[in-house]
Parts: C-alpha cells; structure tokens; sequence
C-alpha cells in the first residue's frame, strides 16, 4: 500500500493515494466491476493505480449487477489540472429524504429503522468513528490487520449501498428533483455579482456534469457583505502550493470576455511543458500565459477553441450561455421600458387623491 498525504490550502483535507496491492487483496476493484461501455478506460486506470499517478476524470457507467440490483461503490478523490480537487462519485438518489417523508410521523430517521419497517434485512452496523479509527490505522501500520479491517469497510460500503437500492426499488422512489435542485436562468451581473444561495453553483454543476465532470455542492461559509451582499466567496489561499500556483479571479477587474476569448477554464489550462507539447502534435493551437512569482517565472498554457464547441471550457460554455441569456432578457425587457415609465407616472399621479381611471385619463390628455 503506498500512501501520500496531499496539503491543499483551500480545503482542508487529506488525501490518499493507493495503488492496486496490499489491503485491497480480495476486494472487486473497478477493473473487476467494468463489463462493457470501457472505453479503454481501464487500461488507463490500472497505469494510473500502479503509477500512483492523479486520476482526473472517469466514466460514470461502474456498475455490477449482484443480486438483481446494480450496485454502485467506486469514489475516487484526484486533482484537476489545475490542483483543484474533484470527486468522481458513483451515487444514486439519497434515500433518507425520500423515506423521509413516506414516513413523516416516524421518530426515527435511519437505514436501519427503514429497512425493518419495509420487511428488509438489516445492514451492517459499523460506527463512523470506527470507521475512521480503520482507516488511520491502515495509513500508519500496513499490516495484515488493517487489510482485514479495510476488507470490513468495504463489504460494509457495499452493503449499505446495497441497502438503499433495495429500499427504492420496494417503494419505486424517485427524489422529486424540482424540489431539490433550480436551475435559474440568471443575467450574467446577477449570476457573478448578486449570486445568491446554490444558482451558480447549480448551473455549473448541471454543466459540469454533461461533461463527465462532477463538482461538489458543498456551499462555502463565507458570504460578502460589503460591495456584493449575500454572495457566496471562496477567497483562496494564495501562493504556491504542490508546486502549483493558486491564485483567484478577480471579476471586477478581469473582463469576462478574456475568459471565453483564451479559454481559461480549470479543464483547458496545462501547466507542464511535456504536455503542452504533447497537445501541440494533435494539431492543436495554445494559449501561452506567462508571468513572474516571486521573481521565478511561472509558465501555463490554455487551449484555443477557435469557436468550437467541443474544444470550449467548462467556464467558457457557461459564461457564453449566461451572457446569449442575458442579451435576451435585455432584449424582451426593452418594449417595457415605457410602459413602466408610463406606469410610473399613474402610480405618481394617484397619490395626488385621483384615482386609476382619472390619473389614465390625466396622462393621456397630457399626452395629447
């Protein structure tokens, strides 16, 4: 088992990196899971595992149909091309709000409980704190006893998933999405200035996920209350970590434009030159961005798009979509701009004691 612990300034985790060996001796592993709809992407994932090289993307089809059900149980943490992380998390819908409120008036809110009322075998029954206790031990003492207690976790991992798929298969339960999740059509000022609660959040997710990409919701604490009130901030910490640079967008001062012009989007950024040769010999064009840090240069690289939809960032395609809905908004909202003039001057007019019919008429006569 080979392990590294991974620092990142703008969350505060760990992570671990494991390769294909040791504790996961008898434990089905993806390549084990993957039947058909691959891709080649096993092959990729093995020379990932056994180089313990990052893993930034994967396919979402990782089933196994044991017992009728598809089971669904890989999760993997890496990095983005940019040192951001992302979680690639095979999920299926969250069973306790749904059971939640087929049983309203229950006093009790669990696996557990659920499943004995819907006549279902019990699940494992493995304490969180347990649960973590295994895994430090396996981080500190590779040993037998840890394969074994990390071949506890996963059998209970898969148990429990098993658990809620046979749960929503008893009551065919489906989350009512409208009511978890609101993609709203926002202005581009509104999306990024005035970016109240999950809006933005939502649509990039919705974005992301079209591309194999999945985000995570989890809402930061911090909101502004100056010259943006209410919207959410993720204010990073600057400097170089991992020998990747973080640093944040300014959007008050870095025009939008220059985002979908040089396509600078997490996705479409390089920042090795092995690799910027390497997607220059697939006859593609990059962007080269070049600057100083703390008197060392800094080199990274960003893929031209050239107004192809396919070789566009994620960023990019949602800026562009914000932006073609806010031109419409202005759009349709511009024949209203004199009837709420004219709107404006009845409701002025009825403070004056007339009422709605006299002040019309007041303003028409004035009109004419």
């Amino acid at each position: 088992m080979h392990t590294s612990t991974i620092s990142d300034q703008t969350v505060r985790e760990t992570l671990a990196c494991y390769d294909d060996a040791g504790l996961f001796a008898g434990i089905l592993l993806r390549n084990d899971i993957v039947a058909e709809f691959d891709n080649g992407m096993t092959t990729i994932l093995q020379q990932s595992l056994s180089g313990k090289q990052p893993i930034h993307f994967m396919p979402t089809e990782v089933s196994d149909d044991i017992k009728g059900y598809s089971s669904y149980i890989l999760r993997i943490t890496g990095s983005l091309i940019n040192g951001q992380k992302v979680v690639v998390n095979i999920t299926a819908i969250d069973v306790r709000p749904c059971f939640m409120g087929i049983y309203s008036k229950a006093e009790k809110s669990s696996l557990a409980f659920y499943l004995n009322e819907c006549g279902l075998e019990s699940k494992m029954d493995m304490p969180i704190h347990r649960m973590n206790k295994y895994y430090k031990r396996a981080l500190k003492e590779p040993d037998s006893m840890s394969a074994e207690q990390i071949r506890e976790v996963a059998k209970y991992c898969n148990i429990d998933a098993l658990s809620c798929q046979q749960l929503m298969v008893k009551y065919n339960a489906i989350n009512e999405y409208r009511e978890v999740a609101s993609v709203a059509f926002l202005s581009l000022f509104d999306a990024y200035y005035f970016a109240g609660d999950m809006k933005v959040c939502n649509l990039l997710s919705a974005s992301a996920w079209q591309r194999r990409i999945l985000t995570s919701m989890i809402s930061s604490q911090q909101t502004e209350t100056g010259k943006y009130p209410e919207a959410y901030i993720y204010p990073p910490v600057k400097g170089l970590e991992n020998r990747r640079l973080v640093t944040g967008l300014d959007f008050t001062s870095l025009y939008l434009n220059l985002i979908i012009t040089y396509n600078l989007s997490p996705d479409k950024i390089i920042l090795s030159q092995e690799h910027a040769v390497s997607v220059e010999q697939s006859d593609k064009k990059l962007h080269k961005i070049e600057f100083l840090f703390n008197n060392n240069p800094q080199r990274a690289w960003s893929v031209q798009h050239n107004n192809i939809s396919e070789e566009k960032g994620l960023y990019t395609s949602v800026l562009e979509y914000l932006s073609g809905k806010r031109n419409e908004m202005k759009k349709r909202l511009a024949p209203l701009k004199e009837k709420k003039e004219d709107m404006d001057l009845v409701i002025s007019s009825m403070g004056k004691s007339l009422s709605l019919s006299e002040a019309i008429e007041q303003i028409l006569a004035n009109v004419e």
